[in-house]
């Protein structure tokens, strides 16, 4: 869901954090792919925008995880906070 106020937009990602993680990653390759140069106007980044999304939509792009969530958790342990119940 996101919210907006005038041309500004805030996304509010909800959910499991691998989908958390997938939006990080996309948003990473927006940015590396379509976003590192200057964008003149507000009508040039939203046909910039809807371009790089339809050819990555084609492209029907995957993400590869090279560990699952439980591995990384054994992995990653000091990242992972513990919680007392």
């Amino acid at each position: 869901m996101s919210q907006c106020v005038g041309r500004l937009c805030r996304l509010e990602a909800t959910g499991e954090p691998e989908g958390l993680n997938i939006a990080e990653i996309e948003l990473a390759t927006l940015t590396r792919q379509c976003l590192e140069r200057r964008i003149p106007d507000l009508p040039t980044l939203q046909a910039e925008l809807n371009a790089w999304n339809t050819q990555r939509n084609n492209l029907h792009s995957t993400i590869n995880w090279h560990f699952t969530t439980t591995e990384a958790r054994i992995k990653l342990k000091r990242l992972y906070p513990v919680i007392d119940d």
